[in-house]
């Protein structure tokens, strides 16, 4: 006991040091009191007993231990970075991990806490080595601790803060371990992968997996698929931490009004994936088997160019891949062979997809080949090239990128590639990742292109010009584009908001802004109504009022008025022979004269009535108003006068 007693009198970085396992932790709860109470992080008590921090986490005493991992906590948490940079090396985390990860359970506790600690203070990559190498442990039990710190970690902190690249790498091996709990622990862990998305990286490395384990795994993906809640990191760096100084880390995709601290930042799984190199294919030899004269010889190459590609993400090529371009451009543009040019569509998507802005330029170069090959009559082919130009939006071209290229297929001959070209343009603004905002190049020309198209004569083509527009309101705003919406009669403007998105659909309404604008009342005056009376009272003679008129009557706009002409004209053409789409629009609208409203008494009611008849009447010469008010077909008429 005197022996105690003397090496107390002795200097702290003696006792720290001392052969009695009782000095050296009656020292360690001293210096860990001392460092507690310091907040100045240039007090040079961090770098004197740096030096002893490591050797109080691996004490060979068990009780010793615990106090010594107390004391690395609280200096962890104390020290500036700096000093913990210098003092946790990878080598030296490995040291806490083989001494304490197979310990007693509260020296574990500790541990871990450390090793969280420490990915809080940013030094996440030396964790994540330690952690690794102890996977590699000749102690199960070593093996398992680790692996359940990695996958707290993980939970904790979410992928963006942890380097969870060489965990990926790892983790298949571990799956045949012979010890149970491992196993366990690495199907815990690919289960977290999975909730945070990374299935798409994780899952191709199982191939090697034994056919029970890997359906196991399958099953476990499909399984948190369907889950609906998504995980969100409970703990965040210090440099993110507002406590600390830190700002947090808000992800480009969230909303103006979020705030940093309640959005987990979110990480796209290609940038984890390993990239497929095509140097060893794409070769002088592959060009020229590209350009053979059998065509099952070009089929073979592009086949063989699919099978490479087929790895998510491609590493960049010094040129881009123009080379490659420019062949695969010519075999959509000229090849004969229907199953050449879809596979070389196919292989176009397949290289934006595993490029992304690296296959941009080279995108540019091929896109218009396939706009111009929608003219294909084979379906495949045109699933194929449509299935190309989904690969290659948003992550290599965004919508606002190629607005000329689409203008430029607009004005092909074939109907087939203006709708295609135009469907494609829609699902890139159904997306939501079209970049389209009031500045975007082109867009004004855009816009006027589409008003045009909206009178093509295809109706398929019209039918996707109206979803373009009516999703282009819903993507840019009404603000934007009203001017535009102004310009569509009735019938068009009915099909566009029938596209545009319910939350937008009620401000895209031309003639209610107008209304609004001008304090002018929706519905007519009795004026109006007692003329419309007095002019139904000569029901049956052949003159019957225009449809300016009936629609004045029930508070249509002056836009609708004018279309009304329009549809006049198209209805005498269809009558003389002619026919066709306008005599079909005009009785659409004619036919969608607005009901009177509840308020108007009844005598207004049947006036308003009778004078939307009298419009239809004055666009459908067939009919004629009979004794009663109503429409009846003139060839009756006639018949029942003669008898």
């Amino acid at each position: 006991m005197s022996s105690e007693d003397d090496a107390a009198k002795l200097p702290l970085t003696e006792r720290l040091s001392h052969k009695i396992w009782r000095v050296r932790q009656n020292a360690y709860i001293e210096l860990t009191d001392k460092i507690r109470e310091e907040l100045d992080e240039t007090s040079p008590i961090f770098e004197t007993y740096s030096g002893h921090i490591l050797e109080a986490a691996v004490d060979k005493n068990a009780p010793a231990q615990e106090k010594g991992l107390g004391l690395v906590e609280v200096y962890i948490d104390r020290a500036p970075k700096s000093c913990i940079e210098k003092t946790f090396t990878p080598g030296q985390i490995y040291k806490i991990v083989d001494s304490a990860c197979g310990g007693r359970p509260k020296t574990k506790v500790l541990a871990r806490d450390i090793f969280l600690l420490l990915l809080e203070v940013e030094v996440g990559d030396a964790v994540v080595a330690a952690l690794l190498k102890g996977c590699k442990h000749r102690l199960a039990k070593i093996v398992s601790e680790s692996l359940s710190i990695l996958c707290d970690a993980v939970k904790q902190f979410g992928v963006v803060a942890v380097p969870v690249k060489p965990i990926l790498s790892a983790l298949p091996a571990l799956f045949d371990h012979t010890d149970k709990k491992v196993r366990e622990e690495c199907n815990e862990l690919a289960a977290t992968f999975f909730r945070w998305g990374l299935a798409p990286v994780l899952q191709p490395k199982f191939a090697d997996l034994r056919s029970a384990q890997r359906k196991e795994l399958e099953s476990l993906a499909e399984q948190i698929a369907a889950e609906t809640e998504k995980p969100k990191a409970t703990r965040v760096l210090r440099s993110q931490n507002p406590e600390f100084g830190g700002r947090a880390k808000v992800p480009t995709n969230a909303s103006s009004g979020s705030s940093g601290a309640n959005v987990t930042p979110e990480l796209d799984p290609f940038d984890l994936m390993e990239p497929k190199d095509l140097s060893k294919v794409v070769t002088e030899k592959w060009f020229a088997q590209l350009s053979a004269k059998k065509w099952s010889d070009r089929r073979d190459a592009l086949d063989l160019l699919i099978k490479e590609c087929a790895d998510p993400r491609i590493k960049p090529a010094p040129d881009g891949f123009a080379e490659l371009a420019k062949y695969l451009k010519k075999t959509i543009s000229k090849d004969t062979n229907v199953i050449v040019v879809a596979r070389a569509a196919e292989a176009t998507g397949l290289l934006g997809r595993g490029l992304r802005k690296e296959f941009s330029k080279a995108a540019r170069v091929v896109i218009p080949a396939l706009l111009d090959k929608f003219k294909e009559k084979k379906n495949f082919c045109v699933a194929a090239i449509s299935t190309s130009l989904d690969m290659l939006h948003p992550h290599v071209l965004q919508l606002a990128e190629t607005l000329d290229l689409i203008m430029e297929a607009g004005a092909n001959p074939v109907p087939q590639v203006r709708s295609n070209t135009l469907l494609w343009a829609a699902r890139c603004l159904e997306s939501g990742q079209h970049g389209l905002t009031m500045r975007t190049p082109h867009l004004k020309k855009f816009l006027h292109a589409l008003l045009g198209t909206l009178e093509d004569s295809s109706p398929d083509v019209r039918s996707a010009a109206a979803k373009v527009f009516g999703l282009l309101v819903g993507a840019i705003g009404e603000r934007a584009l009203g001017p535009f919406l102004e310009k569509l009669d009735p019938v068009r403007l009915k099909k566009v908001k029938a596209f545009i998105p319910k939350e937008d659909a009620a401000k895209a309404d031309p003639s209610a802004r107008s209304r609004s604008s001008s304090n002018l009342p929706a519905t007519s005056t009795s004026a109006t109504s007692s003329s419309a009376t007095s002019s139904s009272t000569s029901a049956g003679s052949s003159t019957a009022p225009s449809a300016s008129s009936a629609r004045d009557t029930v508070g249509e706009p002056t836009l609708t008025r004018k279309r009304s002409k329009r549809s006049l004209v198209g209805s005498k053409s269809r009558k003389s022979g002619g026919g066709g789409r306008d005599a079909s629009d005009s009785r659409s609208a004619a036919a969608a004269a607005p009901a009177p409203p509840p308020e108007m008494a009844a005598e207004q009611k049947y006036a308003a009535l009778l004078s939307a008849d009298q419009a239809l009447l004055a666009v459908e010469p067939d009919f004629v108003l009979g004794d009663a008010g109503q429409l009846v077909p003139e060839g009756l008429l006639q018949k029942a006068a003669s008898s």
